[in-house]
């Protein structure tokens, strides 16, 4: 059974002047086939406030009354992707997990990356990069407080509160995992995913399952970080 649409919080500031060249790239393999316009931004100060919504999935006929909660982060390059995103797998994820058992909810988040013209070339900085990184990561959080409160209706077990999340996704789950935020999975599955900013982790003792393969030029396994030069070469986008 799917509810879709699920408003989980109000009133969340989004980058609003869309950079030209969103609709330029639309055409590349880079990063979600399904994304018809990328979000590249040309500044961080025009904001419009929106709602953030999610897809909640739950098992047919289920009738046990604390339930084990898996929040689904969809990956994109924090430029594209979409909660029911198919090129991302994320359906398939939580169609997968509600079958054995789980409530499972796919976010929506705030994606979007500022573009800064420098002697005629296109950059992203570190600075806005974090932004990014951290605006999503705050969004997770406020979608495990939504299913913090609504827990009694919803049947949720708030001491079984997991994330998933692939790529960006990922990244976004083991930042949430590890940092201080009220709310915070109690364990996570990191598919090809990296911590951005170990500076902020406040965490030790979190459970995780870590999956990646050696073959990742965005996300090296053996890194641990994340090379945004190699998320965006094809597009032409330098990282500074």
């Amino acid at each position: 059974m799917i509810k879709r649409n699920v408003v989980y919080k109000n009133d969340v500031p989004f980058l609003q002047k869309k950079h030209m060249i969103s609709s330029l790239m639309s055409g590349l393999d880079l990063p979600s086939e399904e994304c018809p316009v990328l979000s590249f931004f040309q500044n961080s100060s025009d904001i419009q406030k929106k709602e953030l919504r999610l897809d909640l999935y739950e098992p047919i006929g289920d009738t046990v009354e604390n339930r084990p909660l898996v929040v689904v982060v969809h990956g994109g390059g924090f430029i594209a992707g979409e909660k029911n995103d198919n090129s991302q797998q994320t359906i398939r994820y939580c169609d997968s997990l509600a079958a054995r058992g789980y409530v499972t909810a796919s976010i929506e988040y705030r994606k979007g990356l500022v573009l800064r013209n420098r002697k005629n070339e296109l950059h992203i900085d570190e600075v806005d990069f974090k932004r990014a990184v951290s605006w999503a990561t705050e969004d997770l959080s406020a979608a495990i407080m939504f299913f913090k409160k609504h827990a009694k209706e919803l049947k949720i077990d708030t001491n079984k509160i997991f994330t998933l999340g692939n790529s960006s996704g990922a990244v976004i789950a083991l930042n949430n995992a590890f940092g201080n935020f009220k709310g915070r999975a109690k364990a996570t599955i990191s598919l090809w995913g990296a911590v951005i900013d170990t500076s902020f982790l406040v965490e030790k003792n979190i459970p995780i399952m870590l999956v990646h393969g050696k073959n990742d030029e965005i996300i090296p396994y053996d890194k641990g970080q994340v090379s945004i030069s190699a998320l965006f070469r094809k597009a032409g986008v330098f990282f500074s």
